[in-house]
Formats: structure tokens, C-alpha cells, sequence
């Protein structure tokens, strides 16, 4: 794969990663008031940090791999 070969993969990853972080941010915010509610809310719950209660939600989706 040559250098521009790779530029064309990157760009075309980043527009997919973009399209979906939008389409699944209105689906979770859809007024857009705070993207990060739902990781306030768990950290709240889990009286944890907003990171932590991220790392908790992005271990069950690793584990159900």
C-alpha cells in the first residue's frame, strides 16, 4: 500500500467514524443540550468520574466480542 493508498483508507475511515458519531449523537441527545449526559448520568449513578463510568460502559462492549 503506498503512502496515498493510505491517505484514501484514513479519509475515507474518518468520514464513516464522523457520520456515525453524528447520527448516533442525535439518536442518544437529540436535543444536542450535552453529549456526554449519558456518561454524567452513569458516573452519578456509579458515584464514579464521567471517564470511569465511559470505561465501564466500553468494557461490556469489549467483552461481548
Amino acid at each position: 500500500m503506498t503512502t496515498d493508498e493510505l491517505k484514501v483508507v484514513f479519509e475515507e475511515q474518518a468520514q464513516r467514524c464522523q457520520e456515525v458519531l453524528l447520527q448516533k449523537g442525535m439518536e442518544y441527545t437529540p436535543d444536542e443540550a450535552d453529549r456526554f449526559s449519558s456518561f454524567k448520568t452513569a458516573a452519578s449513578l456509579q458515584h464514579t468520574s464521567p471517564a470511569n463510568a465511559l470505561l465501564g460502559m466500553l468494557s461490556k462492549h469489549i467483552v461481548s466480542l
